[in-house]
């Protein structure tokens, strides 16, 4: 079992007076939204997982990607390697929309970049998805190139009792070019 490091949610809540509430993760935040569910369950009264992962090293292609993007950050430098990634990953964004990620991402630390990514791509929850037991929403989208549907698949088969809804024609952009569709699933599923 591996964890993602850092993860101060908990703390977050007490700081907040939140008992416990619904969580969306979504991308890597899934990772870090089933942590909670798992570790302190009494939390995560709903769980929405969207266009994420139980483990991101699947499959040849995840494995090779986990390897070369901490290279890929040396050698480009994170406002080249930001380009890349909204270049392949999220091609459906508007300009405008593209240039804040792209400075998002630009701004972050280099090393500590790495090291998220380090993380996130050894974090495995399979072994344990079925002792996820509150309501789970399971959010795809049909054309996500990084994060693609086999993922959700396999989160929508470990967790008992899951929900699973596949945004057809979207891509891992679907919080951007598609927020309304994904408001109106999540919304559905929590006041269910």
């Amino acid at each position: 079992e591996v964890r993602m490091q850092d993860v101060r949610t908990p703390r977050l809540l007490d700081d907040l007076a939140i008992g416990s509430t619904a969580v969306l993760g979504y991308s890597q935040g899934g990772a870090i939204a089933q942590q909670l569910a798992l570790d302190d369950p009494a939390r995560c009264d709903r769980l929405v997982l969207a266009c994420t992962y139980a483990f991101n090293m699947a499959t040849a292609r995840e494995k090779l990607e986990g390897h070369v993007v901490p290279l890929l950050l040396q050698v480009l430098g994170m406002r080249r390697f930001a380009k890349l990634i909204l270049a392949h990953g999220l091609k459906q964004v508007d300009e405008r929309r593209a240039d804040w990620v792209i400075g998002l991402i630009a701004d972050q630390d280099r090393k500590a970049m790495v090291g998220a990514w380090k993380d996130a791509m050894a974090f495995d929850s399979r072994r344990r998805l079925a002792s996820i037991r509150c309501p789970t929403l399971v959010v795809a989208a049909s054309n996500d190139q990084a994060v693609p549907l086999h993922h959700a698949r396999m989160l929508h088969q470990g967790i008992p009792g899951s929900r699973l809804v596949i945004v057809d024609g979207a891509d891992h952009a679907l919080i951007w070019e598609r927020p309304d569709e994904l408001v109106r699933v999540t919304e559905e599923f929590l006041h269910a």
